[in-house]
């Protein structure tokens, strides 16, 4: 059997249900009565419940279910004319042997072993209808082998036309499932174009030819009449002329039984035509979202809350997970976006390629790659089915969760629990992230039946505020509560700053806190996942009244008040020459106090000070301005102006108004003779009594300087000093080249006054004299200037001579020749510029040197950079080769480091800083950045609460500093270790552990990290000492410092002394009078920071009480055990007195009583 696909039997028929006769007729599955083709038994309203047990898929849909020997043993002979072919009746286990062989013995004959529920199928034919050489049965089904490839295949029209074959299928599912029925179909011979059917529960499906035949049925025919051709003229030999079919049915929910049936619509002969083999199917459950409470459009296409009719017969609008060909989604979209196709082909690379078109023109094309899963965006699965679950994120599958919303409550994916009934349930709404993280599902693998995943919410966290204001104030009103998305964080929305003193009188808000106490600043970039109360914190505001002077002389304390106590002010101290004290006045505010004034309520600004400022009246004040000329000179000028006003008043210093000859003005004295206070003219002077200011005069400078007259080196050092001084000339310093000096001059060119070395010369202002001298035969040289090759010859010549300038003979690799010049750096004389150097020159009397002038390429310094954790950038600076630039300010960052400069190497000392020179080199010259890292810091912190210590150890970032040991102790704790975090959830250090230092611009000092003490608190024991007696009671474990109750039963008879009762327990084998007895059940005992206490049983003697004459008494029992022992010696000695006694008493008729009888207890 050459069959595509083989499917097992998934349920089993029972075989007593087979043995009798009936029909049941196509799309009667739900009839109140029906006659099942088996043992005749009539079953009324077959339900999921029957006692008859259906198969849950086809069986036997390739008919290769033969009696043991197979066709040998159904035909054993062989009838050449004709092919091998047999009926088989599954109602009484019989087939026809030997049906095409005229004389071979046919007969209907047992199948032994026959089982009705691995043969599977039956037909509707009523019987009696010839078949081959014998008789047909009624609901018998017709199979055949073909000749060329022994195939074995059914023959849907067996004795009778119009007929179908059919299984009964148990199709209870709790919700619509679909099913793809396949199978392959071929028409007798090329005689004939056969046609069928196929039905469920009586309604054609709709087919699809998906693959075609010899005969030129091609693939993509759809419909419900299937009409096969044929090539072949024998009706046994059918390879090459089937066709295969494929159709999908959905099937209600909650039907028990549905009947999958074959059906003749036109053939060949009466009693014979459409041939059928290889029939399979798949079941596909509904995968649904629930949007659990939520509002919005789930996955699927499917609407909250919307219940789809599932179609009873072709399904072309459901999806099928197992086909990606399928139609278009189910569902609507809410933009009006219709899904018009969704295809998915298999590419060669093992990925897909998914194609979606939609009713707006739109097309979106998607590779997926092979994972073995497929997408949660699809309404059916098969059993089995790796499922990925729509994502939450907005990326290429169907939805996303902007689609969904619930109030007040974050999607955090989707759940798949099941109760103990195996039925799916949501989670309740919930900001515990243990239960969340536990139940998001972001794949499922399909169960065999329709699967409900529901919403997974988180309860979004409230931020809520409390302003925890001091006792007795007027507090004012919180601000909103705020309530934020599941893990994301509360920003700060409060409007409250800190250090604002204006909300409570008398207090500053510090803050928002993490409890009452105000021992933990709150993050407001944690991420909340519950809800969370911050508290404000306050400090009373402390006010110093600041004393200033006003502009007095004199110091006075700072006076501290307390907010709501009067207190007088200070009496003023200060004093201020020329001024009278009138009182204080409040900087800040303006107020106006008198000395020594009491004041109550008195309000500081927020750094906590009040500043009082004296207050003074001023009195008469002037400047006077003197002359005060040198001895013997006169002031000439227009003089300085007298200025007259009042103490306090702000003057500024007048300018000089008087001139004497041969002197400068330096500025006024208040002495004549300058020993006194200098001021300046234009300063500022605050009045106070009369200022007397001298003019200071100083001789005039003068000065002698020596000019080199066009020198080409040396120098000759001028002379300074004041008029009418009197120096000598100075010896020449200076050279020429091709010249002699000669003499000095007061004219450049030589004609002035003669001078020379040595002479007298009165310096009057500023004199210059000129070196004269004595020209030479000269040379005219050309220089290369940076020149790279090539060559040009000197011309000869005498100072003052012109000649012609040779063109330039001068290479230079990079450059273009420009001219000549008389200075390198072309700042000179010009020649031959645009004529390759040749000009006209006049030979000097020296320095007769031309310069080539190149013009020079571009060329550019980068600023690069390659450290870690850098950004920014520095733009190039650009130019000429040559040309002298300025490096370029820094424009990286990085964070815990200080630029240090540039340097040419990626990692070495800078060697040039921004700001600096460079001359550029041809090319791109690269300079990287140059980082030296900043200081950082590591605080030990003893998290020992508000009495906590710390110590520092400074390094700097990125340095790994080595965890130092335990410097802290803590009564009634173990340290265990260090931790980032207070509350020991950061990362764990331990001493001798490497500990990197970071970068932290936010913390205090900056690049500071914390590392908190981990704390262990002490157990410790409580010991029970029977002290003296026996037994005991278990050693009580508890944490230091708590309080233990002493156990109800630690007494007797755990612990027991004989002679004595217990009392109770004490904290000392022998009590004191003040010390306390512990009693069972109510006694306390504080336990210590650390190792053990022990309380101590405590005993008195136990007491018996005796019968004596007249009343009882008490003693103690271990008296009795003493008693005992004597009364036994004295019985001895006394029988003999007590029988004379007795006598006597029989005599008298008296009772005399005797004591020490029986113990009363």
């Amino acid at each position: 059997m050459h069959a595509w696909l083989k499917r097992a039997v998934a349920g089993l028929l029972s075989a007593v249900t087979l043995l009798g006769g009936g029909l049941l007729t196509a799309g009667t599955a739900n009839a109140d009565e029906i006659r099942m083709p088996d043992i005749g038994k009539t079953i009324t309203s077959l339900t999921a419940s029957a006692a008859t047990t259906y198969p849950r898929e086809l069986v036997n849909g390739d008919f290769d279910y033969l009696p043991a020997g197979g066709w040998n043993v159904i035909s054993p002979k062989l009838n050449t004319s004709r092919g091998k072919f047999t009926s088989v009746d599954p109602v009484n286990g019989q087939y026809i042997r030997n049906a095409h062989v005229a004389d071979g013995n046919v007969a209907w004959v047992k199948w032994d072993g026959f089982d009705a529920s691995k043969f599977g199928w039956i037909s509707d034919q009523k019987g009696g209808k010839p078949q081959g050489f014998v008789t047909d049965h009624a609901n018998s089904v017709e199979l055949q082998r073909d000749n060329d490839t022994d195939n074995t295949y059914a023959e849907i029209v067996g004795s009778e036309n119009g007929k179908s074959i059919y299984q009964k299928i148990d199709t209870q599912n709790s919700a619509d499932a679909v099913y793809t029925v396949r199978f392959d179909h071929a028409a007798l011979s090329s005689e004939y174009a056969d046609g069928m059917q196929a039905l469920v529960n009586g309604k054609p499906v709709t087919m699809t030819r998906i693959g075609g035949n010899k005969a030129g049925d091609k693939t993509g025919w759809t419909g419900t009449d299937i009409v096969t051709h044929a090539t072949n003229t024998d009706h046994y030999r059918h390879d090459g002329q089937w066709a295969t079919y494929e159709g999908k049915v959905t099937i209600p929910a909650n039907t028990p039984v549905s009947t999958f049936m074959f059906k003749s619509l036109n053939e060949a002969k009466p009693d014979m035509g459409n041939l059928i083999d290889n029939l399979t199917f798949k079941i596909a459950y509904r995968l649904s979202y629930d949007a659990n409470g939520g509002t919005g459009q789930v996955p699927s296409r499917t609407e909250t809350g919307r219940t789809e009719t599932a179609a009873s017969g072709t399904d072309g609008t459901v999806r099928l997970a197992a086909d990606k060909s399928a139609g278009p989604e189910s569902g609507t979209t809410t933009d009006d976006r219709r899904v018009l196709t969704d295809t998915t082909a298999r590419q060669d690379d093992g990925t897909s390629q998914r194609t979606i078109t939609r009713s707006d023109g739109s097309v979106r094309v998607e590779t997926i790659a092979d994972t073995g899963a497929v997408s949660g965006c699809q309404v059916y699965y098969p059993a089995g089915a790796k499922i990925t679950l729509a994502t939450a994120k907005m990326d290429s599958d169907c939805w996303d969760s902007s689609q969904i919303s619930k109030t007040n409550r974050t999607f955090y994916g989707w759940s798949a629990n099941t109760d103990a009934n195996d039925k799916d349930v949501p989670v309740a709404d919930t900001m515990d992230r243990a239960t969340l993280d536990a139940n998001a599902e972001t794949q499922i693998t399909m169960p065999a039946r329709a699967k409900t995943v529901y919403a997974l919410w988180a309860i979004n966290p409230t931020l809520t505020y409390d302003v925890n204001a001091p006792a007795g104030t007027n507090a004012p009103v919180a601000p909103a509560s705020k309530t934020v998305p599941y893990n994301t964080a509360a920003t700060d929305t409060s409007g409250w700053v800190a250090g604002d003193a204006g909300k409570i009188t008398g207090y500053t808000f510090q803050g928002w806190y993490t409890g009452k106490d105000g021992a933990a600043k709150y993050d407001f970039t944690a991420k909340l996942t519950s809800d969370a109360t911050v508290y404000a914190k306050w400090t009373a505001n402390a006010c110093t009244v600041k004393y200033d002077a006003g502009g007095g002389q004199g110091s006075m304390p700072d006076q501290k008040f307390t907010f709501g106590v009067p207190q007088n002010l200070t009496r003023n101290t200060f004093t201020r020459s020329g001024w009278a004290f009138t009182g204080w006045k409040r900087a800040d505010t303006g107020d106006a106090y008198q000395d020594g004034q009491q004041v109550a309520n008195l309000i500081c600004t927020p750094n906590g000070g009040a500043p009082f400022v004296a207050q003074w009246t001023p009195n008469a004040a002037a400047i006077n301005y003197n002359a005060n000329p040198p001895a013997g000179r006169t002031a000439g000028g227009q003089g300085t102006a007298n200025w007259t006003g009042h103490t306090g008043d702000t003057q500024a210093i007048g300018a000089n108004g008087w001139t004497v000859d041969g002197y400068t003005f330096i500025g006024w004295n208040t002495s004549a003779d300058g020993k006194g206070t200098a001021y300046a003219p234009g300063t500022t002077w605050i009045a106070n009594g009369t200022l007397t200011l001298y003019a200071q005069w100083t001789p005039g400078e003068a000065g002698l300087t020596y000019d080199g007259n066009g020198a080409t080196g040396g120098k000759t050092d001028p002379q300074n000093g004041v008029t009418d001084q009197k120096v000598n000339v100075r010896q020449n310093g200076f050279t020429r080249d091709g010249y002699t000096f000669w003499r000095w001059d007061t004219q450049a060119d030589c004609r002035g006054k003669a001078v020379n070395p040595g002479d007298k010369w009165t310096l009057q202002g500023s004199s210059t004299l000129y070196a004269c001298w004595a020209g030479v035969a000269r040379t005219l040289t050309y220089h290369g200037n940076g020149a790279t090759g090539g060559n040009t010859a000197e011309q000869s010549g005498h100072t003052g001579d012109e000649l012609t300038t040779n063109a330039n003979g001068f290479t230079r690799d990079g450059y273009t020749f420009v001219r000549w010049d008389t200075a390198k750096d072309g700042s000179g004389i010009a020649y031959g510029e645009g004529k390759n150097g040749v000009g006209r020159y006049t030979m000097k009397p020296a320095g007769n040197d031309l310069y080539a002038i190149w013009k020079a390429n571009p060329a550019t310094i980068q600023y690069r950079n390659d450290w870690p954790n850098t950004t920014g950038s520095t733009p190039d600076t650009t130019g000429n080769t040559g040309q002298d630039v300025t490096i370029a300010q820094n424009g990286f960052t990085r964070p815990g480091y200080t630029f240090t400069g540039w340097a040419r190497d990626r990692r070495t000392n800078p060697s040039l800083q921004p700001g600096g020179r460079y001359t550029l080199t041809p090319g791109t010259t690269t300079l990287w950045a140059q980082w030296k890292a900043d200081p950082a810091h590591l605080i030990y912190n003893s998290n020992s609460g508000s009495t906590s210590q710390t110590r520092r150890t400074d390094g700097v970032v990125d340095q790994t500093l080595t965890v130092i040991a335990n410097p802290f102790t803590r009564t009634g704790y173990t340290f265990t270790g260090w931790n980032t975090q207070a509350d020991g959830r950061g990362r764990t250090y331990t001493a001798g552990n490497g500990f990197r230092l970071v970068a932290d611009p936010k913390s205090n000092p900056v690049n500071t990290s914390v590392l908190y003490a981990q704390w262990r608190i002490n157990r410790v024991t409580l010991k029970f000492n029977p002290n003296g007696g026996t037994g005991g009671y278990p050693d009580i474990t508890a944490d230091a410092f708590t309080t233990v109750t002493i156990p109800a039963d630690a007494k007797e008879p755990k612990v027991q002394r004989p002679g004595f009762r217990f009392t109770g327990w004490a904290m000392k084998p022998t009590p004191g009078a003040g010390d306390t007895i512990l009693s069972p059940g109510k006694g306390t005992v504080s336990m210590p920071d650390r190792g053990s206490i022990t309380v101590y049983a405590q005993w008195a003697p136990a007491m018996t009480t005796l019968p004596f004459t007249g009343g009882h008494a008490q003693v103690p029992t271990i008296w009795l055990y003493a008693g005992f022992a004597l009364m036994l010696i004295a019985l001895g000695v006394m029988m003999p007195m007590l029988r004379m006694r007795m006598a006597a008493t029989k005599r008298t008729g008296k009772h005399m009583p005797i004591t020490g009888g029986k113990h009363a207890k």
